[in-house]
């Protein structure tokens, strides 16, 4: 197997290697190329100590990103790259960091304490891949497997759990039976784990392909980690619907939820991510426009993005959205004017033909939207000035 290594990343390796120490690439940036993947990260490990590998890049800008746990990160053409000595774990007292890390000279020993069997390869271009624990047969089986013990693996790190189901979701990997049997049997220990991290994780599993098979294998596990979650039976299935979109999704998610925003204030999301939820689960529980008049202000109110997501997620739910779906692509092939920011006059335009600025200049407007879509006068601006004039001013 042969992994193209980028040029910057090449460095790297190079440079340890020329000053007589192992180094390869290592964990998920492996796993990526075995998927013909392009990775985004790519992560070194090495037998130099932390001292040693500032030595070698000290012409290279470096940040002590976890120096105490054997990583620096080294900027290498203005990318980052985490190096990493060899360490061997200790206890884990808190469920999500070693409390101490022993420093080795053997590369298998620093990949027995990896997650699972994907994660746990290194590669070097001319020494090839080092694969003590059948990652590369799990990968091209398509299998997430504990590195060890699952249930110790779990108890050290239980964040593991989720992470495994995360590539599960995104990667389309089914996941092992004792791993899987592990991750259920310890799930309570993600109470342990800081909010912000389970966030992380549960966002970019969301979005994943496969997350519809998660969901259903791993109810127990999600019902404990989404607060306020309503669980309903055909909740995977309206997942699996919606378009790999994070506000669809947790829109699915809650929307049988009474406090939605609570919940997703407790779970740590963003606040854009909250706000753009409960517009959402908002939307599509007030009635949907029928008359194409009224399609056309309700788009101006919500824009694209929210349009194209409420008819994503009520049409998920089960409501047959054809005509009005089909109304939305008029509106958008024909850039038809659905807004007051879309007429061919503004305020300016209003005031130069006599009007005053305050409530009457915004009510005018309003009504020259209404005669636009109502097909009253035609969305040009001589045309909208003489209306203003002929009906809006006078009466």
């Amino acid at each position: 197997m042969v992994i193209q290594i980028p040029d910057f990343v090449e460095v790297v390796l190079t440079r340890l290697n020329e000053n007589g120490y192992e180094a390869y690439v290592v964990g998920g940036c492996v796993r990526d190329a075995m998927l013909g993947k392009l990775a985004d990260d790519w992560d070194v490990c090495t037998s130099a100590m932390p001292d040693q590998v500032l030595s070698c890049f000290s012409d290279m800008r470096t940040i002590l990103t976890g120096i105490e746990h054997g990583t620096v990160t080294v900027l290498s053409d203005h990318k980052p790259i985490e190096i990493t000595t060899y360490r061997i774990d200790g206890q884990y007292t808190d469920c999500r960091h070693p409390d101490s890390v022993t420093f080795t000279a053997s590369i298998v020993e620093d990949l027995a304490r990896r997650d699972f069997t994907v994660n746990a390869m290194a590669y070097h271009p001319n020494r090839g891949l080092v694969d003590p624990f059948g990652g590369q047969q799990d990968v091209s089986m398509r299998v997430i497997r504990c590195v060890g013990d699952p249930h110790t693996r779990f108890r050290e790190d239980s964040l593991r759990i989720l992470i495994g189901l995360r590539f599960a979701s995104v990667l389309g990997f089914t996941i092992d039976r004792s791993t899987s049997d592990a991750m259920l049997d310890l799930h309570l220990l993600l109470k342990q784990v800081a909010v912000e991290r389970v966030y992380t994780e549960l966002e970019k599993m969301l979005c994943g392909e496969s997350v519809a098979s998660v969901l259903t294998a791993f109810r127990t596990v999600f019902s404990s980690v989404f607060p306020d979650l309503v669980w309903y039976s055909d909740l995977p299935d309206v997942i699996e619907r919606l378009p790999c979109d994070l506000i669809c999704r947790f829109g699915g998610m809650y929307h049988k939820s009474a406090n939605i925003k609570s919940a997703l204030t407790e779970l740590k999301a963003p606040k854009m991510v909250r706000d753009e939820v409960v517009s959402l689960l908002k939307a599509c529980g007030e009635k949907l426009p029928i008359d194409f008049p009224n399609i056309r202000l309700w788009f101006g109110v919500y824009g694209h993005e929210c349009v194209q997501r409420i008819l994503a997620l009520v049409s998920a739910l089960g409501q047959n959205v054809a005509e009005l779906r089909a109304s939305v692509c008029k509106i958008e092939q024909d850039r038809l004017c659905c807004s007051i920011s879309d007429l061919a006059v503004n305020g300016d335009d209003l005031l130069e033909l006599g009007l005053q600025p305050g409530k009457q200049l915004g009510v005018t407007l309003k009504a020259l939207l209404c005669a636009v879509v109502y097909d009253q006068v035609s969305n040009d601006k001589q045309a909208l000035l003489n209306y203003t004039a002929k009906y809006l001013i006078e009466t």
